[in-house]
């Protein structure tokens, strides 16, 4: 089949829904990392010697940082003033080599007693997003306890991101094959929905729908959708909907060229044409003269293209 992908399953049930689909109301199913960050503008302290204001790291400005270069372990923590649900720590680390490497993370509601939520290692990137399980506290313990090289590393920002609540998408899990590369082999490829709710214009039906980038592409085969209940609140007219898997051939796929089979394109020639205008400055060295470059034409031609392989 030709390259495809999907953004959106329908669902249709023999009964009209009732209740929030979502799940969101009154309580929400589940809970996944968000965008707000709790950590800003809080008050913080720091374990160790430092360089550079450790309130630098929660000021929200990402030219200014909170650095370490001393006895590791070392750490920040951060008091959220109230037990927040938070999900995630955001981190932007220096461009250079002076980065932290292996971490681990705590919370507390007195400052005192520290449980650990999630222990792990950095990966060698500037910026990045350590998720963990949703914790409710107070205040949150960063710890670093190696670099990536020498002994010293730079934060520019660091985020606590709260816990926002999911519904029955927690519910679903849609299991299929692709193609992820040209001649690849076919992945096992689990599809995760991004939210559920009642479909716009059919009745008794459900609209799941699936991240703008990505969703199920170059999809080979039939879907299975499987329904745990045990996860979700959808309910009918007739009590709780059970649990259930329907399998199905997708249809209504936004088509795009296919990896695995020549595609024809065709490009009509076009001329391109770029003016130079004289330049003039200083020499590099010295203090004599300037160099002047004269102004020219440069003319480039694109030909026709007869095909090509995507």
């Amino acid at each position: 089949m030709s390259k495809a992908e999907g953004k959106s399953i329908v669902i249709k049930f023999t009964e009209d829904l009732v209740g929030d689909v979502s799940g969101l109301t009154p309580t929400p199913i589940g809970f996944k990392t968000g965008n707000v960050d709790l950590a800003q503008g809080k008050a913080v302290t720091a374990g160790n010697a430092s360089s550079g204001a450790v309130t630098n790291a929660v000021d929200g400005n990402d030219s200014t940082y909170w650095g370490t270069y001393s006895t590791l372990p070392w750490w920040i923590i951060v008091d959220l003033v109230n037990i927040k649900k938070t999900a995630g720590f955001y981190i932007l680390q220096s461009n250079s080599y002076y980065r932290a490497r292996a971490y681990n993370i705590q919370g507390s509601n007195d400052n005192a007693s520290w449980i650990t939520i999630k222990s792990g290692e950095l990966e060698k990137l500037a910026e990045q997003i350590i998720q963990y399980p949703v914790s409710d506290y107070r205040y949150m313990r960063l710890n670093f306890t190696s670099y990536w090289y020498g002994s010293k590393a730079y934060i520019y920002t660091l985020k606590i991101l709260e816990a926002v609540g999911v519904g029955n998408e927690v519910a679903f899990a849609i299991p299929g094959q692709e193609y992820k590369y040209v001649n690849g082999v076919l992945l096992d490829i689990d599809y995760k929905p991004t939210s559920v709710g009642l479909h716009p214009t059919v009745d008794k039906a459900i609209l799941l729908t699936f991240p703008n980038m990505g969703g199920f592409n170059n999809v080979e085969g039939d879907l299975t959708v499987n329904y745990d209940a045990t996860k979700g609140n959808l309910s009918g007219t007739g009590g709780a909907v059970e649990s259930f898997i329907e399998v199905f051939t997708p249809t209504e796929l936004i088509q795009t060229p296919n990896p695995n089979a020549e595609e024809y394109v065709s490009v009509a020639p076009v001329e391109v044409v770029a003016d130079l205008l004289d330049i003039e400055y200083p020499k590099a060295y010295g203090d004599m003269g300037t160099i002047t470059v004269a102004p020219f034409e440069v003319t480039a031609t694109l030909i026709d293209v007869e095909n090509i392989n995507p």
